[in-house]
């Protein structure tokens, strides 16, 4: 169609049909217009989520090939988006690949004499075999394009997971006359409930005694200590940094590392309010922007010193000369 207005290009500002396909697909969050991938993309057909995340590593992706195993592939895509991670972690599962993600905290660098101010990003971990070649396969940037592969082979991926001790709810069991396999919202596939597992429940066993760290998420490990209270445990990770530190979280009870706290005390003590509703002043937690306390006497241990009772004194009087320090 012709242009509305005097300039020649104009239409591609203004009602450009690529910018409303974008929107109307809700590639842009209406509330924020900030990027994300929209939930249909997960459910897509095989070809599209494949050559979407294709796209995506075109546009903002690393790929490195594994040394062992040599048809092994992995990527790298790096946002500072948390919808645009969430749909990467989403799609490439549903693919069959595994993914981690990590994090870059905010900093700022000097890159080629400039000072650039780097912010807190997600790094997603792709890697597989032929499916990670298939989606190579559709890449059109340089080293990153990889041929198509003859079959592509979608192995399942085992996981372990941590148990963790929650109170009392209630349970919902979903049982059904078929033997077919249910994927959950998180890309795991489970086998539905049958008169076969009425038979496998009593051979389940709960973890007893399981000890965790009231510093950092760590459990079940070898060693642990008594904390500065005395009446909970703390992992020996966190009990050396105490020790040689001494500074603890009032809040949330974490143990800062050596770094963090000369980062505290560059910005500064500053007011707060303890658990107990008293106000205090002191290093703030970089985990919680709590109250950071510092212990001189690490550990529960209390120390009691006793004067001696001399013998001359009189029998009634030993009671008012008794003087006990802790």
């Amino acid at each position: 169609s012709e242009c509305d207005g005097h300039r020649r290009n104009r239409h591609l500002r203004k009602n450009n049909p690529f910018w409303n396909c974008v929107v109307n697909l809700k590639f842009k969050r209406e509330l924020d217009g900030e990027k994300q991938i929209p939930s249909f993309m997960w459910t897509e057909d095989l070809e599209v989520r494949e050559a979407f995340l294709a796209g995506l590593i075109d546009s903002d992706g690393y790929v490195s090939k594994r040394k062992n195993p040599l048809d092994s592939f992995k990527v790298s895509i790096q946002t500072v988006y948390p919808s645009i991670m969430g749909g990467i972690v989403h799609i490439t599962r549903s693919l069959g690949m595994p993914v981690t993600v990590t994090t870059r905290s905010a900093k700022t660098a000097t890159i080629v004499g400039r000072t650039v101010s780097c912010h807190f990003t997600y790094d997603c971990h792709l890697a597989g075999r032929t499916p990670m070649q298939k989606v190579l396969s559709y890449c059109r940037s340089g080293h990153k394009v990889k041929t198509e592969p003859e079959y592509v082979e979608r192995s399942p991926i085992y996981f372990g997971f941590n148990e963790e001790k929650r109170g009392s709810n209630n349970v919902v069991g979903v049982t059904t006359n078929s033997d077919k396999r249910i994927l959950l919202d998180n890309k795991i596939v489970i086998h539905a409930c049958g008169d076969h597992c009425k038979a496998e429940q009593p051979k389940l066993t709960t973890t007893r005694c399981l000890k965790y760290c009231i510093a950092c998420p760590r459990k079940g490990v070898r060693y642990f200590y008594r904390d500065w209270s005395g009446r909970h445990l703390i992992c020996g990770r966190c009990y050396g940094r105490y020790k040689f530190s001494g500074y603890r979280c009032l809040h949330c009870q974490y143990v800062p590392e050596s770094r963090e706290i000369k980062r505290a005390k560059l910005r500064g003590e500053e007011l707060g309010t303890s658990p107990d509703g008293t106000t205090v002043s002191g290093l703030i937690c970089g985990k919680c922007n709590g109250i950071l306390k510092f212990d001189e006497i690490r550990g529960p241990r209390k120390v009691t010193t006793t004067t001696d009772i001399s013998s001359d004194i009189p029998a009634s009087n030993i009671l008012s000369d008794i003087s006990v320090t802790v």
